[in-house]
């Protein structure tokens, strides 16, 4: 019904923007098409939505259930139960949902995508960089999708060819991340020139994110001739991390990155003190364990940094990032 169909994208809105009047405007649609008819799959489906956005995770299983029932080739019902199976952590039913999914409408883009975001997540990408390559054949202009296949290539390893989906991500949307992600895997591919092109470029559109300016400091250590820029870009990398700290103490990526600042500045006794603060929050954060491995190995303690190496990689880091990062290349 139109009044489902409204339902459901106001509640996509809602997902996007977190106003609160979307989601109400939606919960109206979907009281108003249950009143008119409770049996039409895809009233169902718009009941099931608005549960898991509401946070009612056996609601919106319990109406998934039923829009099967009354149409058991719905895609998005197939894929809603699977991420409901994903969050408990029965992977397998959930691959065996998603692929479901994905069977029943090969040309429905959004089941692809959903079957790559579900291997991302598990970390195989080759099966992602599969299901993210297939979107991109499927939509036209979707920035979203070749950041997406962008990614995967990325953690997969495949450098030249994530650059590649990342360039034509731009076409389409241009922001300073799209810039950021063309020079990491410039970076890891040794392009370091052409590396700091592309970071510089994302730093002229976004001059106050702090990861910006750490990312030109780590590729300014290796290219020629760069030495004298080194502490004033790290310098200024410490000053905004520094500031989001202010805003929020507890903010674990700046926290662990300030480590790494100080380390390359050669403020060993402040890239201790966030060192230290990174241990106590860090878990089981990949990206926080490589940062501390980073930083160790700047403070002249390989054993130390080779420890924190072998807890990210145990934590999901992906090796062949570790393999292809050059600042490891000394560390066996």
């Amino acid at each position: 019904t139109a009044h489902a169909a409204m339902c459901r994208a106001y509640l996509e809105r809602y997902r996007i923007s977190n106003a609160s009047d979307e989601f109400d405007k939606g919960q109206a649609q979907c009281q108003r098409a249950l009143e008119l008819d409770a049996n039409q799959s895809d009233v169902q489906l718009a009941l099931a939505e608005l549960y898991l956005t509401r946070g009612e995770p056996e609601q919106a299983r319990y109406h998934y259930t039923k829009t099967l029932e009354i149409d058991p080739r719905s895609a998005d019902a197939n894929m809603g139960l699977a991420a409901l199976y994903n969050q408990e952590g029965s992977t397998q039913e959930a691959e065996q949902l998603y692929l479901k999914a994905a069977r029943i409408r090969p040309t429905y883009w959004k089941a692809q995508n959903q079957l790559g975001n579900f291997y991302f997540r598990q970390g195989l990408y080759f099966q992602a960089m599969e299901s993210y390559l297939r979107v991109t054949q499927l939509t036209t202009a979707n920035a979203t999708a070749y950041n997406n296949l962008g990614a995967a290539q990325y953690y997969a390893g495949d450098f030249e060819n994530a650059y590649e989906s990342w360039l034509k991500a731009s076409e389409f949307s241009t922001n300073s991340a799209a810039y950021s992600n063309m020079g990491t895997a410039l970076y890891h591919a040794r392009r370091f020139e052409e590396a700091l092109h592309h970071y510089e470029t994302a730093l002229k559109m976004d001059p106050d994110d702090h990861r910006l300016w750490g990312n030109i400091g780590d590729n300014l250590r290796f290219t020629q001739g760069a030495e004298a820029r080194i502490k004033e870009v790290y310098q200024n990398a410490i000053n905004l991390a520094e500031k989001n700290l202010l805003v929020n103490a507890n903010d674990l990526s700046a926290i662990s990155r300030l480590a790494v600042y100080y380390a390359a500045n050669k403020q060993a006794g402040k890239a201790q003190t966030y060192i230290t603060r990174a241990i106590n929050i860090a878990g089981e954060d990949f990206n926080v364990l490589y940062d501390l491995a980073v930083a160790t190995l700047l403070l002249g303690e390989p054993d130390i940094s080779l420890s924190y190496l072998d807890q990210a990689k145990d934590a999901g880091y992906p090796l062949v990032l570790l393999e292809s990062d050059p600042q490891f290349d000394q560390t066996e």
